[in-house]
């Protein structure tokens, strides 16, 4: 309720006389009191959706988002994409998002850590200082100012963070010092897709940790990923935390924190029998020698062609085009790019076409040889290398070499890789790790590959950044010692697009009751328009709770309710009139029935919406 302070300053516009002034002067007192509540409404306000702006659009003006959740967000008034890979968060997004900063602060905070806010535009200086301007030059959005200095648009902010601490910290009683922030960033994507969760500009919390030795930098790392699974946590949501790749941030150690989805780029592998957890891209998978397999078609037959950065050696990986699962059936295999980078580390993974740049950059002579460029074969060890048998494979692979490779007629170096045994009589397969292979770790158990979307990362970083840009202090002992660092991500707005596509059906969306936009909506029927005002001020108590206020019929907003995705649906429909009684409705949780209300006290309605929304 307001206060009495409140009201006596709005004492003067009850004064009017009249019907119609009345109604002017409680719309004035409103307006009045409004900016008092800030951003949470009190329980004694009301929101309606008739004052809230949700630009729905039909199902045939959403179906180009290619994506079954994205086309969601689209029609249910969420997202509307603004270019290719950019898009606008509308009322509802934001407020999903805003729910998320929330709850990211909130965690933020029990870390000690500190908000703040950096400029999007980043020095193209500090970049080659740290040698990341190279390794990242396709995907930077670069531009000059009047004077031609050179700028990009940050995708990333260690550069950025590292030269604010190098120019603050001198002393060691400055730090350990952990810093946040909620902003855009930018990364110029080859392919946007998949709405959100690969777009071309994206919000993003990054937290960067700054501490005095690596044994306390690590500390701070695990006391980070507990935070992460608190945040996680919340959600409640099942997620995969997963040893990982530093890649282009560097460091020594990392994890990823995923959902597991079907619309994942990333493949998790985990074990049921202990706690191995792991991204493909750094599991290794081993296999006993005798484990070789008949090659006696092209068919049995995979390649992979790869290409080194200096664009001189051309890769080709042979390896069993098939591998049997527990239950019999045959799955394709791929190629594990870890094992061809750990053989040849100078390979460039991003290359999308390596023959036809290795045949441009190394042009035949007049004889047809290619003096500069080279061939690096690598052979599974499960392919016959000896033998009949051997012979037979190799007769099939020069039958599967790429044109241009046969036109040299032989004439360049070839290398040939064979990976070696270890002391137990295994080797490292080529291909990825599938369903059903035996555990790495504990040896006993079988593990599962799931796809997955990732949706944060921690790195320990180490000196990768402090040392090349000098961010160093003086230590107990008067010495410049160099600072140790780590940085941890959440995908924010990746996060909004992971959830709806892990949550949504047939209907609509649904989300997690800690970042719905309304965690209740109040449909009334013709003639309970007045009650649905009371009851949604009852239960703003327990919950964030809007009305459906529109003038539309009660069919239509119950579908659109579903297509929004509120975990919370309370209808006052005909059993409200005759018995007092609201149907709660949770398509999540499967629950339709009917709950007494009291509009004059506690009643049995807002102790049911409690309990649901602490299942959800």
């Amino acid at each position: 309720m307001y206060s009495h302070a409140q009201i006596v300053r709005c004492a003067p516009l009850l004064r009017v006389a009249g019907r119609e002034n009345n109604l002017l002067s409680r719309h004035a007192l409103q307006r009045s009191l409004k900016p008092l509540h800030g951003l949470r409404h009190s329980s004694s306000s009301v929101q309606r959706l008739s004052r809230f702006w949700i630009p729905t659009v039909g199902a045939e003006r959403a179906r180009d988002a290619k994506d079954e959740s994205h086309e969601l967000l689209i029609r249910a008034g969420y997202v509307r994409q603004a270019h290719a890979g950019i898009f606008h968060m509308l009322p509802l997004g934001n407020r999903v998002q805003q729910k998320l900063e929330g709850l990211i602060d909130k965690h933020m905070e029990t870390i000690g850590a500190a908000k703040v806010s950096l400029s999007t535009i980043s020095s193209e200086e500090l970049w080659k200082k740290t040698g990341r301007f190279v390794g990242h030059g396709g995907e930077l959005f670069g531009f000059h100012d009047r004077k031609d200095a050179k700028f990009l648009l940050s995708p990333t902010h260690e550069e950025e963070i590292t030269s604010l601490v190098a120019s603050t910290v001198q002393s060691y009683k400055d730090l350990p010092l952990r810093l946040y922030q909620i902003g855009r960033k930018f990364r110029d994507e080859a392919r946007p897709r998949q709405g959100l969760l690969r777009g071309r500009e994206f919000t993003m919390k990054d937290l960067y940790t700054f501490d005095i030795t690596e044994q306390q930098a690590r500390e701070t790392y695990e006391e980070v990923r507990l935070a992460y699974r608190a945040f996680l946590d919340e959600l409640r949501l099942p997620y995969l935390v997963a040893e990982a790749d530093s890649g282009n941030i560097g460091g020594t150690l990392s994890h990823e924190y995923h959902f597991v989805s079907a619309k994942g780029e990333d493949n998790v592998i985990s074990c049921g029998s202990c706690d191995y957890t792991i991204n493909d891209e750094l599991a290794i998978t081993s296999v006993d020698q005798s484990e070789q397999v008949s090659v006696e078609h092209k068919k049995h037959l995979q390649r992979w062609i790869g290409i080194t950065k200096d664009r001189k050696n051309l890769v080709m990986a042979w390896f069993p085009n098939t591998s049997q699962q527990p239950s019999g059936d045959e799955v394709k295999n791929e190629v594990n790019p870890n094992v061809i980078k750990a053989l040849v580390p100078d390979i460039d993974l991003s290359v999308e076409n390596p023959i036809e740049i290795w045949d441009k950059t190394n042009p035949r002579q007049e004889d047809g040889s290619r003096p500069d460029a080279q061939i690096i074969e690598i052979n599974d060890e499960r392919l016959p290398l000896g033998g009949d048998a051997g012979a037979k494979r190799a007769e099939i692979q020069q039958k599967l070499m790429p044109r241009e490779v046969l036109k040299a007629g032989g004439a360049f170096s070839s290398i040939q890789f064979q990976l070696r045994p270890r002391k137990d009589n295994k080797t490292m397969q080529l291909t990825r790790t599938l369903t059903g292979d035996p555990c790495q770790k504990c040896g006993d158990g079988k593990v599962k590959v799931d796809r997955a979307i990732e949706v944060g990362h921690t790195f320990h970083l180490g000196t990768r950044y402090s040392k090349p840009l000098e961010a160093t202090f003086v230590d107990s002992n008067d010495r410049r010692v160099t600072i140790e660092m780590g940085c941890h991500g959440i995908g924010v707005s990746r996060l909004v697009g992971a959830i709806a596509s892990m949550l949504s059906d047939t209907k609509g969306l649904n989300w997690p009751a800690a970042i719905a936009p309304f965690q209740a909506v109040v449909i009334p029927g013709k003639g309970n328009e007045s009650d649905a005002e009371d009851v949604a001020r009852k239960l703003n108590s327990v919950a964030d709770t809007v009305i459906d206020d529109r003038q539309k019929s009660i069919g239509w907003k119950l579908n659109d309710a579903d297509l929004v995705g509120y975990p919370l649906i309370v209808v006052l429909g005909r059993s409200w009139k005759a018995e007092g009684k609201a149907e709660v409705q949770c398509r999540r949780l499967g629950i339709k029935e009917e709950v007494q209300c009291s509009l004059e006290a506690s009643s049995t309605l807002e102790q049911k919406i409690q309990k649901l929304l602490q299942q959800l």
